[in-house]
């Protein structure tokens, strides 16, 4: 986003047909010291910056930025459509299942995750005994997984991703991948629950195999 213009302008020379993007981003960076400095903004991005200078929250952010590139003839579409083998599906994905007490814990995660989804600060959390360990904000979910392992000694904790309820399919998509999985294992998680159709598993299949060697169960909830 810091050079806009020129992303618009490689968009519009590579007569792009699709192009999905997906992934974090690093939102901390623009709140170092002098960032301005360290990244100087073209003309566009110093527009956008100023005009969501009321609310920068991320859906906020992301939907300027969509807006930019839809008035620059650059059309931004729903991802999911064309990669339906790579969302979550409904119930156990993982030979390893759920316990009773991680159940418990989805049960007890899905409305806080729905509530803070409405309010933008983040899309999943970590839970154990009907207990909140962490909370997603503007960190990101790998610095949330540290976080709870490091409240959570004894392991086996979940965490619950979930898109937001009023969620432009559009855009922020929440994902989970291959290292989504090893930071679980290293926290001592014991399971990862995502919403169904609407959270992407990158390399669905690796990803599954390799929860299962982790002793992780990934479940796809509604």
């Amino acid at each position: 986003m810091i050079q806009l213009g020129k992303w618009i302008r490689l968009l519009r020379g590579w007569n792009v047909a699709q192009m999905i993007m997906v992934g974090s981003v690093d939102k901390t960076r623009l709140y170092l010291p002098m960032v301005f400095i360290r990244q100087w903004p073209d003309w566009k991005a110093g527009k956008l910056w100023y005009r969501t200078r009321h609310d920068r929250r991320t859906d906020a952010m992301l939907r300027a930025l969509a807006a930019e590139y839809e008035s620059a003839g650059i059309q931004v579409i729903d991802a999911a459509r064309f990669i339906p083998q790579s969302m979550a599906d409904a119930g156990p994905m993982t030979r390893r299942q759920p316990s009773a007490g991680q159940l418990t814990d989805i049960a007890f995660a899905k409305p806080i995750v729905h509530r803070l989804g409405e309010l933008d600060v983040g899309q999943c959390i970590a839970v154990k005994d009907n207990e909140v360990l962490a909370v997603e904000a503007i960190e990101g979910t790998d610095a949330l997984i540290q976080r709870a392992g490091m409240l959570c000694k004894s392991g086996g904790w979940t965490l619950v991703k979930m898109a937001k309820p009023t969620q432009d399919l559009r855009l922020d998509l929440p994902t989970v991948g291959l290292q989504t999985i090893e930071k679980l294992r290293q926290a001592g998680a014991g399971c990862l629950a995502v919403e169904t159709g609407k959270v992407i598993l990158l390399d669905k299949q690796n990803l599954l195999a390799q929860a299962d060697r982790a002793g992780i169960a990934v479940v796809g909830i509604s």
